[in-house]
């Protein structure tokens, strides 16, 4: 709906434009001339042109950031996944050293060991 609206308001504003600028004015291109163009053809070009670059513009930059983001999410599964194994290397040390402190000491047993 607000884009409706917008569009309206964009449609009024090209509208009332055209109306002001028309005046005919020669275009030249590089070595080529157009004569007869109206000067509101010219400005909403323009504008056209600017709409279509700043879209190409962001596209670059969010597919350049999807890259950044898929990255960083890899690194950190690749991390979380280091984390895992070390967790298991720990928990299997701890077994390791509850079994060599009950064989040294077979009188004695720490119950808060595992």
């Amino acid at each position: 709906m607000i884009s409706l609206i917008f569009l309206l308001i964009f449609g009024a504003g090209v509208a009332f434009l055209s109306l002001q600028n028309t005046a005919p004015i020669t275009l030249t291109i590089l070595h080529f001339s157009f004569k007869g163009v109206p000067l509101y053809y010219v400005i909403i070009g323009a504008m056209l042109i600017g709409i279509v670059l700043s879209f190409l513009v962001n596209i670059v930059d969010s597919v350049s950031h999807l890259f950044i983001l898929n990255s960083k999410n890899s690194k950190i599964k690749a991390e979380e996944k280091e984390m895992i194994e070390m967790t298991k290397k720990i928990h299997q040390l701890q077994l390791e050293n509850a079994v060599l402190k009950k064989d040294n000491n077979p009188g004695k047993e720490d119950k808060k060991s595992l």
